[in-house]
């Protein structure tokens, strides 16, 4: 072999390993990627599953404020009142 085909193959030789390790650079950022938006699927998730627990308790709460009203006769404030009105909730049967 010629001293200038070894020099050749030595930067090709060195090319490949620089290539090599860029590479794994790459698959090792993607790996870390891949698990950064796993963690963030599952925490999106258990996010929206607090919500909807949150919602049902509202609508537990709600319901039973809907009960007590009906039952005691009274009207509800306002606020109270316009918040059930945009839900579809009648608030009008109480009379005080």
């Amino acid at each position: 072999m010629t001293r200038s085909f070894e020099s050749r193959l030595a930067a090709a030789h060195e090319q490949l390993n620089d290539s090599a390790r860029a590479a794994s650079r790459a698959a090792s950022k993607a790996d870390e990627l891949e698990a950064a938006v796993a963690r963030l699927r599952k925490e999106r998730e258990d996010l929206a599953l607090r919500e909807r627990q949150a919602m049902r308790d509202l609508q537990q709460v709600a319901a039973r404020l809907m009960a007590l009203h009906d039952e005691t006769h009274t009207r509800l404030d306002p606020r109270t009142a316009e918040i059930f009105t945009r839900r579809g909730w009648n608030t009008r049967t109480a009379k005080s």
